[in-house]
């Protein structure tokens, strides 16, 4: 779900911004004692299609991050208006942020 999460703001597997991302709502959903639940077996037709989230990295703009993340977040199973939402929106986006300068002063 956590995965599931992260892919679905555009950001690739096995890359820094991803893991920077699991480890986010990972630690969000300990805290607020959260338990994840396993997304159902995509079916063999959707494994064979592209991934729709793909190309998103490319075309990703600061304006759609807080939308990404506030979806992130509601996918782990944060609910909108609760304090651990707000606590999960708020560190990821500051993850996402301090990535995003990690990468800049890394060129």
């Amino acid at each position: 779900m956590i995965a599931r999460a992260c892919a679905g703001m555009g950001l690739h597997p096995g890359e820094e911004p991803f893991i920077a991302c699991e480890h986010s709502l990972a630690q969000t959903m300990h805290e607020a004692g959260l338990t994840p639940r396993v997304a159902p077996a995509p079916s063999a037709a959707a494994a064979t299609d592209s991934n729709p989230a793909a190309g998103f990295y490319e075309s990703y703009q600061r304006g759609d991050q807080m939308t990404s993340v506030r979806r992130a977040c509601a996918e782990i199973g944060t609910v909108p208006g609760t304090q651990a939402f707000q606590t999960c929106v708020g560190n990821l986006n500051m993850t996402i942020n301090d990535d995003d300068m990690d990468a800049v002063m890394d060129h």
